[in-house]
């Protein structure tokens, strides 16, 4: 028996049909499933959440789906606690997933984690998180630091500003980020780490396209060139030391790599404040200085061909599948919203824990044992954290649209990365 949680009057009465359509909709691709669905009015108000939780109780709901907000289900945790519940709710906030409550929608922890990895993988030892000090940048530099921490050869530096910074400020703290004032003093450390690394591979020219795969702008430039001076040399009879030695002299002729040690700076805004900020990188020459742009999946709302600030950065987004939507449309005669599709996984999660024998009230544990269950747009499965898990490609924003770097898949933030990446050159 499932209770759904949802604002079906006031404000937010819209959503709260939406959500009712895209749960029943997976409740009917399941008749050999004898679960229910009892729906209950919550206004999408703290009060009436509690009290809708009550007559969920009291109806002897095995399982709460709900309610909208995160701060309503955090409110109602000890309630849950109390009556031995489960909570999926609809927020993005992944700061409340616990013991007692999921967070089904998009969380920034999931996000974080796929491109900060990603960006390891290619190379990035040092990233910046810069952006609002709200609950998306905070939560997004937290997991960037639990990133680090699990991660040889990976730092993070959180720059978070306040809500009500100027843009003044904001320039501000762009430019001392990307400052190259400190490039003397790394450039020697950095080729002796490129050095160190180029001594010890197999073949120096491969490990040099791999770096420059992972770099932008002059960086990747300075890197293919060496990676084709050593080819040369040892093609014309130069011995491999003889050639590393003028690979390693050309590297620090040009300066080395990077600015300030940061290799890629993840943006944790979004909307018209990512449009005012996103440009001073390009104001104070991030790309020049070998900087690379990370975002949120959030930058899927962006034309590639507009958002000239943001070509060469890349971001996290979940692949669309239109199969939810043309089954939306065909019941309810119009093309459904996001958090219809939240609602039809939960409900599908809710289903697969839900077997012969499963234990009632449905635990935490089931809901992970779950494993993956196909959801509106592709699979989806709870973390042992109780956060929603998706498969997510990384794109790069260009003019000519969005360039595929790594193939979809599910990244858990509460799973250390199964290998380190290499420590790279500027590390």
């Amino acid at each position: 028996r499932i209770a759904l949680l949802a604002p079906f009057s006031g404000d937010f009465g819209e959503a709260g049909r939406e959500i009712a359509n895209g749960a029943a909709i997976a409740l009917f691709e399941a008749p050999e499933n004898a679960a229910e669905i009892i729906a209950f009015d919550t206004n999408a108000d703290a009060a009436k959440t509690r009290e809708a939780l009550e007559h969920a109780v009291g109806a002897r709901a095995d399982l709460v789906i709900g309610p909208l907000f995160g701060a309503n289900a955090a409110a109602v945790a000890p309630d849950l606690e109390a009556a031995n519940l489960i909570a999926l709710t609809f927020s993005n906030d992944g700061s409340i997933a616990g013991p007692r409550i999921a967070v089904m929608g998009r969380a920034v922890q999931a996000e974080a984690t796929r491109i900060i990895r990603q960006a390891a993988a290619d190379g990035a030892h040092t990233i910046a998180v810069f952006g609002k000090a709200d609950p998306v940048g905070l939560a997004a530099a937290a997991q960037a630091e639990r990133e680090a921490a699990a991660t040889t050869g990976l730092a993070v530096r959180p720059i978070l500003y306040a809500a009500d910074a100027s843009y003044t400020d904001i320039a501000r703290n762009v430019k001392r980020l990307i400052d190259a004032g400190g490039r003397d003093l790394a450039r020697a450390s950095n080729a002796e780490r490129l050095e160190a690394q180029l001594n010890a591979a197999p073949d120096p020219a491969e490990t040099l396209t791999r770096l420059a795969a992972g770099r932008v702008g002059p960086e990747r430039d300075l890197l293919q060139d060496l990676a084709g001076l050593y080819g040369q040399m040892t093609q014309g009879g130069a011995n491999r030391p003889s050639a590393l030695n003028a690979v390693v002299a050309r590297y620090r002729t040009a300066g080395g790599l990077g600015s300030g040690g940061v290799d890629a700076v993840l943006l944790t805004i979004g909307g018209a404040e990512l449009s005012t900020v996103a440009p001073m990188f390009q104001l104070y020459d991030a790309d020049t200085a070998g900087v690379r742009l990370l975002g949120l999946s959030n930058w899927s709302e962006m034309d590639p061909a507009r958002a000239r600030e943001l070509h060469g950065g890349r971001f996290p987004a979940e692949p669309y599948s239109d199969a939810f939507d043309i089954k939306y449309e065909a019941a309810f005669g119009a093309a459904p919203s996001e958090l219809a599709g939240v609602a039809y996984d939960a409900v599908k999660l809710a289903l697969a824990s839900s077997g012969a024998g499963a234990a009632r009230p449905t635990p935490m544990a089931a809901l992970a044992a779950a494993g993956d269950v196909q959801g509106a747009r592709g699979l989806v499965r709870i973390s042992t954290v109780g956060i929603a898990l998706r498969p997510l490609e990384v794109l790069e924003m260009q003019a000519t649209g969005l360039l595929p770097i790594d193939p979809a898949r599910i990244v858990d933030p509460a799973r250390p990365p199964l290998t380190a990446p290499p420590r790279p050159a500027g590390s």
